[in-house]
């Protein structure tokens, strides 16, 4: 591989970003309430508009860094000329590699080292966990982050980057392999520790989903929902748990308990719940199934699947529904949560 390939040429690699509305969650259900993009893009690009139910995408203020593309769970934006798949394609191989952002910082003497060094053609807060996870699975993997904070981007970013990097160290961990993937700069993993993957402050998530059924029953459960608002969306598997379920079931031999990363657990009142299906139908990537088995409905979810957009939680006529998270060493398994006896799924 020359340097062209590794490295590019001297000037920035831009990925074209689009935004594709058809994707965005707020298109699909009235019910989201997501905004991880409108937060991790640091030029406002995509911002919040009154008359707008979704995040408005301005293309003349865009970057180009590619942060929006990991912080969507559902793809709403998409590049026109990168791609994870094909980044990780060019980098098979068990040999060590370093990878740095799209930005040209002078770092071509690195081509003389014996490890490969990558160019990515986006900000590294763009890498998903599953792709970071990947990269470092069976090698050392450096990430250049010596001059992330030096860079106008870092205020917004940074968080990005230290989330996505957290989590693909929890994957490791699950692995016994979480010494693969070296933040160069230090600034990924900072000392204080940070809350669990998609938990906010020290407030248990058990807590704070009891608290959303307090403030979604009084705001909406006490008019009546209509059809419409129960629509069921479009199924979307998400690409980089997709990913990690491949990588998964690849290679089960090599996994341990878990214990490191920090799965959604989902929790079902069964004294609330009505085997509506409400949740199934709501339920963005098809991680929860009623199964009808004759003497009885069993409710069964999959963890790895979930994409922890809490449409479930929000749209349970109910409020059946509790959210947490924890451990677990098969994490794409659709397991029982519980079994409603002589009870068959409502068709409506």
């Amino acid at each position: 591989m020359n340097a062209s390939e590794r490295y590019g040429s001297d000037k920035p690699i831009k990925a074209e970003i689009v935004f594709a509305e058809d994707r965005c969650m707020h298109r699909k259900s009235v019910f989201a309430q997501c905004g991880p993009c409108v937060d991790a893009c640091p030029s406002h690009a995509i911002h919040w508009v009154s008359d707008r139910d979704a995040p408005a995408f301005d293309a003349a203020l865009c970057l180009h860094c590619g942060t929006c593309l990991s912080s969507c769970p559902f793809e709403a934006f998409q590049a026109a000329n990168y791609s994870e798949r094909k980044m990780l394609k060019r980098m098979a191989g068990t040999k060590p590699v370093r990878v740095r952002c799209w930005l040209p910082r002078g770092e071509l003497s690195a081509l003389q080292s014996p490890i490969d060094g990558y160019q990515a053609a986006v900000c590294l807060a763009a890498l998903t966990p599953a792709a970071l996870f990947s990269m470092a699975r069976d090698r050392p993997c450096v990430i250049a982050t010596a001059s992330c904070e030096d860079c106008a981007l870092y205020a917004t970013v940074g968080p990005v980057l230290r989330g996505n990097m957290r989590c693909a160290q929890a994957l490791l961990g699950d692995w016994h392999r979480q010494g693969n993937l070296v933040d160069e700069g230090g600034v990924a993993f900072p000392v204080a520790p940070l809350p669990a993957c998609g938990a906010s402050g020290d407030e248990p998530a058990r807590s704070a989903a009891r608290a959303l059924f307090s403030r979604w029953t009084t705001a909406a459960h006490k008019e009546e929902v209509s059809a419409d608002d129960l629509r069921s969306v479009k199924r979307h598997r998400i690409e980089w748990r997709s990913m990690l379920e491949r990588l998964w079931k690849e290679s089960a031999a090599d996994q341990t308990d878990g214990g490191s990363y920090l799965w959604p657990v989902h929790y079902v009142d069964e004294q609330r719940c009505a085997s509506c299906g409400t949740c199934v139908s709501m339920c963005p990537t098809g991680a929860i199934v009623l199964e009808d088995e004759g003497d009885g409905v069993t409710y069964r979810f999959n963890v790895g699947r979930c994409s922890e957009c809490e449409l479930c939680v929000r749209s349970c006529p109910q409020a059946a529904i509790v959210r947490s998270q924890g451990p677990c060493d098969r994490p794409f398994q659709f397991r029982p949560c519980y079994k409603r006896e002589d009870t068959a799924a409502c068709d409506e």
